[in-house]
């Protein structure tokens, strides 16, 4: 491979499964590069399997790094609910979040702390908002769509925004919706909970996305050019 190639393919992780074929996938935010193998591949083959894709592979790494960059906030800045919000650390007697004035994000910690509590604290805030206006979205979209989620619960997801497990009704979202507009927020649930009612992605989950939030495509595509 050329020099170029082999520092693309640096970081390539390697999972060996019982199938038939290779598989390759990017992970959109990191540019890390998965392969699934059929057990007893051998590394030449893989290898091999790897240049044939990597004028793909360094397309979709270059893309990720400038999703990054456009995405990242200034220094001493998050993004929450789409706005820019300035941090303001301060230490107290208790580790608190408030958000006074609305650009403005004041994290409390305590005199001890270091980068580690300050992301927990600040995961946390972003855990709450998240679970506040799931609470305010989700009984009209469950009435509108005449389904019901039996829970839904958040989490840091590298590849998907929300997933749906549909024999216990149990809806996942991704902690990160939090930086984004809540109308991504609300159709990464409309999405999942339509999973409810059809599991796949083919005509009739469009149907039923375009019938409810005919602006479906126009949000999702909104969402993932981060």
């Amino acid at each position: 491979m050329t020099k170029a190639i082999t520092s693309a393919l640096s970081n390539v992780d390697i999972t060996f499964k019982p199938i038939k074929h290779l598989y390759l996938r990017i992970e959109r935010d990191s540019g890390r590069v998965k392969i699934s193998a059929p057990k007893g591949t051998k590394m030449r083959a893989i290898e091999t399997f790897l240049r044939e894709k990597s004028h793909w592979i360094l397309q979709k790494q270059r893309a990720a790094r400038k999703r990054r960059a456009s995405n990242q906030p200034p220094p001493g800045s998050i993004k929450l609910w789409g706005e820019q919000v300035r941090l303001q650390i301060e230490r107290g007697k208790k580790r608190a979040v408030t958000q006074d004035p609305p650009d403005v994000l004041r994290i409390t910690l305590l005199p001890g702390d270091d980068e580690i509590q300050q992301e927990q604290v600040l995961d946390q805030y972003y855990r709450d908002e998240l679970s506040q206006k799931i609470k305010q979205l989700a009984p009209h979209w469950e009435h509108t769509l005449k389904v019901s989620a039996n829970e839904y619960r958040v989490k840091k997801m590298r590849t998907r925004w929300g997933s749906c497990n549909i024999p216990k009704q149990r809806i996942w979202l991704n902690l990160w919706l939090a930086e984004k507009p809540i109308e991504q927020l609300e159709l990464v649930l409309v999405h999942e909970l339509v999973h409810l009612i059809e599991p796949g992605h083919g005509g009739r989950f469009q149907a039923i996305m375009t019938q409810h939030m005919p602006d479906w495509r126009d949000r999702d595509k909104a969402l993932n050019l981060r």
